[in-house]
C-alpha cells in the first residue's frame, strides 16, 4: 500500500472533513471572529487531521507488511508461521483473526501429517526386519542345495536383499541424526569389508578391485558409511563396460579432510545427466538402458552425507568411467 492508494481509499472521509473545516471557518467568520484567528484555527485543525491520517497510514502499512511477510513464509511451507501483533484497528483485527485460524489449521494438518509419516516409517522398518527372515531362510536353502538353478535364485535373493536394505535406509534417512554414532574408525577396514561383501558380484562381472593408501583414521559411522560405499560399488558393478572392468579405491589427506576416491572404468554418465544425478528418482540415460535402476542410490548417498556433514562429489566422462569422491573428517 503506497500513500496515493491510501489517500484514494480515504477520499470520501477526507472530502467530508474538508467540508467540515470550510463550514467551521464560515461559522467563525459569521460570528465575528477575526480572519487571522480563523486562519490559525483552520491551520491547526488541518495539521492535526493530516497528522492523524499519516499516523494511521504508517500503522497500517507496518501491519500489512508484516502480514505479507508472514504469508510469504507460510507459502514456502517452512512449517513456521509467526503472526504479527494484533493491531488496534478494525480491518486489521479481521485479517489477524483469519491468519490466526489459518495458522491453527495449518499446524494441525502438519502435526497429523508428521504423525502419519512417522507411523509409515515405523511400519517400513518393521516390515524390512520381518522380510529379512524369509530371505535369510531362502538363502540358507540355496546354500544347502547347490545347483545351477539355485545359484540363479541366490543371485536374485541378493538383489532383493539389497533393495530391502535400501528401503530401510530410506525410511531412516529423515531421522539419521538419531541413529548414528560418530567415532574413530579405520578407513581401510571399512573399505575392505564392503569389497569383501561385493566380491562375488565383482567376480561374476569380471571386475578387478584395487585398494591402496587407505591407512587413515576417520570420524564416521561405520554402518551408514558402509551403506554409502555399498551403493557406489553397486553402481560401478551395474554400469560396467564390456571390457575387463576395474574399480580402484585410494585415499589422500587434504588438511583436516580425508578424501576417498572410488574410480571405475565403466560406461560413465552423460554430461547432460550430471546436474541431476542426486535428484530423487532420477535414472537418466543409463537408467533407461538398465531397467533395474531406481534412481534412489545416489540420492540416498547424498542425503546421508549431508546429514553427517560429509562431502560427496562425482566426476564422470561418458564411455571412460566415473570417479566418486567422499570427504571424511580426519580422526
Amino acid at each position: 500500500m503506497n500513500f496515493n492508494t491510501y489517500l484514494k481509499e480515504k477520499g470520501m472521509r477526507i472530502f467530508f472533513f474538508l467540508c467540515i473545516y470550510a463550514l467551521a471557518g464560515c461559522f467563525l467568520y459569521a460570528t465575528g471572529t477575526g480572519l487571522p484567528a480563523i486562519c490559525l484555527i483552520e491551520i491547526i485543525f488541518l495539521m492535526t487531521g493530516c497528522g492523524m491520517l499519516f499516523f494511521d497510514y504508517v500503522k497500517k502499512v507496518r501491519f500489512y507488511q508484516e502480514v505479507a511477510s508472514t504469508i510469504h513464509v507460510f507459502s514456502e511451507n517452512t512449517g513456521l508461521m509467526e503472526l504479527p501483533m494484533e493491531p488496534d484497528f478494525w480491518d486489521g483485527k479481521i485479517v489477524h483473526n483469519i491468519l490466526e485460524q489459518l495458522k491453527t489449521d495449518y499446524n494441525d494438518q502438519m502435526a497429523a501429517q508428521m504423525g502419519q509419516n512417522r507411523e509409515y516409517r515405523q511400519y517400513i522398518e518393521s516390515w524390512v526386519h520381518e522380510i529379512k527372515l524369509p530371505i535369510a531362510a531362502a538363502q540358507m536353502l540355496v546354500t544347502n542345495y547347490p545347483s545351477r538353478e539355485t545359484a540363479s535364485i541366490g543371485e536374485e535373493l541378493q538383489k532383493i536383499e539389497a533393495y530391502v536394505q535400501q528401503a530401510l535406509y530410506y525410511a531412516r534417512s529423515e531421522g539419521v541424526e538419531k541413529d548414528y554414532l560418530i567415532s574413530p574408525i579405520s578407513l581401510k577396514d571399512l573399505v575392505l569389508k564392503e569389497l569383501a561383501d561385493c566380491a562375488r558380484d565383482m567376480l561374476e562381472a569380471n571386475i578387478r578391485p584395487a585398494a591402496e593408501n587407505l591407512d587413515y583414521q576417520i570420524l564416521a559411522d561405520s554402518k551408514w558409511c558402509g551403506f554409502i560405499l555399498r551403493q557406489i560399488l553397486s553402481n560401478s558393478i551395474k554400469y560396467r563396460s564390456k571390457m575387463d572392468g576395474m574399480i580402484r579405491l585410494t585415499a589422500k589427506e587434504e588438511g583436516s579432510c580425508i578424501w576417498l576416491s572410488i574410480f571405475d572404468n565403466g560406461i560413465g554418465i552423460s554430461e547432460k545427466d550430471m546436474e541431476r544425478i542426486f535428484e530423487k528418482g532420477f535414472t537418466g540415460e543409463n537408467g533407461r538402458k538398465y531397467g533395474s535402476s531406481t534412481g534412489m542410490g545416489l540420492y540416498l548417498c547424498k542425503k546421508l552425507c549431508d546429514k553427517m556433514e560429509m562431502k560427496l562429489n562425482i566426476h564422470s566422462v561418458q564411455g571412460k568411467g566415473t570417479e566418486v569422491r567422499i570427504g571424511f573428517v580426519k580422526a
